[in-house]
């Protein structure tokens, strides 16, 4: 394999390394071992950096200081610590890739491609990524953080080994969000190429996680980006990871007193989407957390894309690197079925599917005329009803009485309940 051009400040890694072996290196876990075990000197902080000014969630003002390896937030006063974490990336010397002229050019290219050419677009994966203040802990194997172990396997497991092994291409579109207190893009339909793994380089240096994590916000913004290419044949995958339950207001509670989680806002926004998109989208929900760790939300959101046809899978991954590549690897098998499934026959080209509203299997209503039925009336007693079907003998309409003597109206359901490769329903 290509060896990576080495970046100012960072030791050799291979083209082929994986988030497993950077973890577990010599050097990287010395280093972040001796962060955990030495006593967090506020005071020694104090004497050795200079602080920066910082606001709460209520505005109120903090203080930062940062100092071998370790961030201290202290009150308006600079005497009690509040906090502290480690800094983004400690330890994890992954140099970035070297762009040639002729690289950035065509990255220009593939953009500007993509810009003007929904359809030129083979997929795009939009991940979700948990950095709500839980995410900085520090336990991961070897002393990594959370959120560390998460942007450092998605750059070496996922969007390295995908150009590697030419499995993308830089018609394959990638977004990130960041999911706290609210949702930001942080990464706004790349193409999958060097530039996208140097950007996600950039988040495990500068991310700091944060505040509580709320699902709703990151959900919002994880839809606008899928509903910017309405292609029918762009392959969609949703990869959703979180380490723990959401912090948003639960939904309304069952008959047992438990929130139901099946139902409410969240399950609303899967539910949106993939009566939108029906089996172009795959939806992959990872918990990333210790064992016993509660992951039933994401198991429930993760049950409904079936429903609509769509593909939904849940993954629970453990605090280790070998579980979070996995992780990773399902959002690879997801986006290849997806990609295998809009495939013709002969695989020379991608079957388009169309755009309509999907109605979720299970939430059938047929019993009466609801908001979910478009009605049309306006017959009267002496304008007879007739019924029209095509004869392919003939080439003309055959006229056949109402399926209902005396019916006055005709209601058509706005959802389409299931959907074919060649016929909706």
């Amino acid at each position: 394999l290509t060896c990576l051009p080495m970046d100012v400040g960072t030791s050799h890694t291979s083209v082929g390394t994986t988030a497993v072996t950077v973890l577990s290196s010599h050097h990287g876990r010395l280093r972040r071992a001796q962060r955990l075990i030495e006593k967090r000197d506020l005071q020694a902080a104090k004497r050795n950096s200079t602080p920066v000014a910082s606001y709460n969630q209520r505005g109120e003002l903090n203080w930062k200081y940062t100092f071998a390896d370790i961030v201290y937030i202290t009150d308006s006063t600079k005497t009690r610590e509040i906090t502290s974490w480690a800094i983004p990336g400690a330890g994890l010397d992954v140099p970035k890739r070297l762009i040639t002229n002729e690289m950035e050019l065509a990255h220009k290219a593939a953009r500007q491609r993509n810009k003007a050419r929904l359809d030129s677009w083979t997929s795009h994966t939009v991940i979700v990524v948990d950095q709500s203040g839980s995410m900085r802990r520090t336990d991961m194997a070897g002393g990594a953080t959370r959120s560390d172990a998460v942007w450092l396997t998605l750059a070496l497991d996922f969007v390295a080994k995908h150009l590697v092994s030419g499995q993308s291409t830089d018609s394959d579109v990638v977004s990130v969000v960041s999911m706290n207190a609210s949702g930001v893009v942080l990464i706004d339909r790349m193409p999958h190429d060097w530039k996208l793994f140097n950007y996600v380089i950039d988040l495990l240096r500068s991310q700091e996680p944060c505040f509580e994590g709320n699902y709703i916000p990151a959900l919002d913004k994880a839809e606008e980006l899928l509903c910017l290419n309405m292609s029918g044949s762009c392959a969609l995958t949703l990869f959703f990871l979180s380490d723990g339950r959401p912090s948003d207001p639960p939904p309304p509670r069952t008959d047992t007193g438990n929130p139901n989680w099946s139902a409410g806002p969240m399950s609303e926004r899967i539910d949106r989407v993939c009566s939108r998109f029906g089996r172009r989208l795959s939806i992959v929900a990872v918990g990333f957390g210790g064992l016993g760790e509660d992951f039933s939300v994401l198991q429930a959101l993760a049950k409904r894309p079936i429903q609509f046809g769509s593909s939904g899978h849940f993954h629970a991954a453990t605090l280790d690197a070998e579980a979070l590549s996995q992780a990773f690897s399902s959002l690879t098998s997801s986006l290849n079925m997806t990609r295998t499934e809009l495939s013709r026959e002969g695989g020379s080209a991608l079957r388009s599917v169309r755009d309509v509203q999907r109605e979720a299997r299970d939430r059938v209503e047929d019993l009466g005329l609801t908001q979910a039925w478009l009605v049309y009336n306006g017959m009267n007693s002496w304008t007879p009803m007739i019924r029209l079907a095509w004869s392919t003998a003939r080439k003309d309409w055959d006229i056949l009485p109402p399926l209902a003597p005396g019916a006055v109206s005709v209601a058509l359901k706005k959802a389409y309940f299931g959907e074919g490769a060649e016929r909706l329903v």
